[in-house]
């Protein structure tokens, strides 16, 4: 997370300026980062994904990520955990912040 997410670096002077915001773009890196990257440790492991190091079977990953570019994900067609869903409807508020995060009428169908 260090390297690739200015949010998570020891600098203190690196911050989120928006909670759900952050907690957005960690979502989106996790996703890619065990999903698409591949596996670059060790030698012949570079057409793997670290997913697949993990012993999740490729047909599975492939099959996931067919759906994710196909059908598009509404609330009411994805079953979500409690911070998942807390996630998705952007109940993690910003310290300070007056106003409550906006949330666009679609996310909600």
């Amino acid at each position: 997370l260090r390297k690739d997410l200015a949010e998570h670096r020891r600098e203190t002077v690196c911050c989120a300026r928006n909670v759900a915001n952050m907690l957005e773009r960690l979502i989106v890196y996790m996703g890619w980062h065990n999903y698409v990257k591949p596996y670059r440790i060790g030698k012949g492991t570079k057409d793997r994904s670290h997913a697949e190091m993990a012993g999740i079977p490729k047909a599975l990953i492939q099959n996931e990520r067919q759906t994710l570019f196909r059908e598009r994900a509404f609330l009411t067609r994805v079953n979500l955990s409690a911070l998942e869903r807390r996630l998705w409807l952007r109940g993690f508020a910003t310290p300070l912040k007056k106003n409550p995060e906006t949330l666009p009428a679609f996310a909600l169908t």
